[in-house]
């Protein structure tokens, strides 16, 4: 397979292993993308506003933390890293907890602000893409099965 022209796909990481309890006094959060329409897009995360790099596909990431509240924002870069969607996400972590949050990339046939025109969709009349990145927290059954799949985000 040839790549010319596009951007190549990331070295995987290490294939997922459950990161060590939360320290003491702390909690951890997973983050992990398994999107079934695979992308070489690829979603940043900010965490109480730093920037705590990206995810592709099948990727995860997990962030010890403390105690409290805390906002996740996620924007997803299109093609001539033109921002095509974002979401954020508040929650509260408490101490030994660990929380599991799923993201996941998907295009809508919704006007989007200021993209200056219509985008033809096969087998609709009109309107104009808009990737949206959804956040779904999940149980950690359900995470622990899913993120089985996953490997760590390395750069």
């Amino acid at each position: 397979m040839s790549w010319a022209g596009c951007a190549k796909p990331p070295t995987p990481g290490p294939a997922f292993a459950a990161a060590p309890e939360p320290a003491p006094g702390h909690a951890r959060i997973y983050v992990f993308r398994v999107d079934p329409q695979h992308s070489l897009s690829r979603v940043e995360i900010g965490l109480d506003g730093d920037d705590r790099g990206h995810l592709g596909n099948d990727e995860y990431v997990t962030f010890e933390v403390d105690p409290g509240p805390h906002r996740l924002d996620f924007r997803q870069r299109g093609l001539a890293f033109a921002s095509w969607g974002w979401n954020h996400q508040h929650l509260v972590a408490r101490p030994g907890e660990t929380i599991y949050l799923e993201i996941s990339v998907r295009i809508s046939a919704q006007p989007m602000p200021s993209s200056g025109g219509d985008l033809e969709i096969p087998g609709r009349s009109g309107g104009a893409a808009s990737e949206n990145v959804f956040i779904q927290r999940r149980t950690p059954a359900d995470a622990i099965g899913i993120l089985a799949d996953t490997t760590l985000h390395s750069e």
